[in-house]
């Protein structure tokens, strides 16, 4: 048997149990409506997809799937990207800055926090090789 460094379970726990909150909000912003039925339309189910995705990211972060791990921050970085962008210029669909709420600094902090984790843990978890 493999034996694990028990840091790095530890880091890896606490990735999934932040991807599990960064879930829980993505799943609340997919309830909000707003003023434009077709934007959403795309939004809810955006933000549904994105919470499936960090939930897959929880698992794979506890079954220590290093191989994913590169596509799990660019999963953050494409989200951080997208939050920033929607508020410094006009949300795609919508055509206005969105406003900076509770959930949107939250979720910019998680994001800043996950994808140096994730990169962190893809550089130091070994590589199993199959025998």
């Amino acid at each position: 048997m493999i034996r694990m460094n028990r840091n790095i379970k530890a880091i890896r726990i606490f990735a999934a149990a932040l991807a599990i909150l960064w879930a829980g909000i993505h799943m609340t912003l997919a309830s909000i409506k707003v003023p434009s039925a077709f934007a959403t339309e795309i939004y809810d189910p955006t933000f549904g997809v994105f919470a499936a995705l960090s939930i897959l990211a929880a698992m794979l972060f506890i079954q220590g799937m290093r191989s994913y791990y590169p596509a799990i921050a660019a999963l953050y970085t494409f989200d951080l990207l997208l939050l920033i962008e929607t508020r410094v210029g006009p949300a795609p669909f919508l055509g206005v800055k969105l406003p900076v709420l509770p959930s949107v600094i939250l979720t910019i902090v998680l994001d800043i926090i996950l994808i140096p984790v994730t990169l962190g843990l893809f550089k130091l978890e070994p590589k199993y090789e199959k025998s």
